[in-house]
Formats: C-alpha cells, sequence, structure tokens
C-alpha cells in the first residue's frame, strides 16, 4: 500500500510505499485483472 500527502498543484505526493523506479495507475483501475498489461503514459 502507498500513503499519500498533500496535493499540489494537481498532484498527489506518495510519501511511502513506493520504491524509485516503480509505477502506480492513477486513473481506470476498475478496468484491471491480474495480470493486465499496462502502457505508461
Amino acid at each position: 500500500f502507498i500513503q499519500t500527502g498533500p496535493e499540489v498543484e494537481n498532484a498527489t505526493i506518495v510519501e511511502r510505499g513506493l520504491n524509485p523506479n516503480e509505477i502506480i495507475v492513477v486513473e481506470g483501475q476498475h478496468k484491471l485483472s491480474h495480470g493486465t498489461k499496462v502502457k505508461a503514459l
């Protein structure tokens, strides 16, 4: 799990739980299932 912090200029700060070079899905998670391939934009 991640821990979020304050929102700054329409971006939410992730304070804990995310390692360098890891990415998270921030929109459309409801369309995902295990093993779904995603494309970083």
